[in-house]
């Protein structure tokens, strides 16, 4: 199963963890797949992040409860 069908199979509005090739890591709600490009939003929805799917090495659902 290829990266963006993993994505697609979460849906849409998922919080999600992305860790990307650069040793980045973003948490945000996945919003769209534009193309060859991620774009995950803050969950308070104030900002965008657009991530060239190239660049991502996984996505991961993101569970709060398993933080605490």
């Amino acid at each position: 199963m290829s990266l963006r069908d993993q994505l697609e199979a979460m849906g849409p509005e998922r919080v999600v963890l992305v860790l990307t090739t650069l040793g980045q890591v973003h948490v945000g709600r996945l919003t769209d797949i534009e193309g060859d490009a991620l774009v995950v939003e803050r969950p308070d929805r104030g900002s965008q992040t657009v991530l060239s799917l190239d660049d991502v090495s996984g996505v991961r659902l993101y569970d709060e409860e398993a933080e605490s």
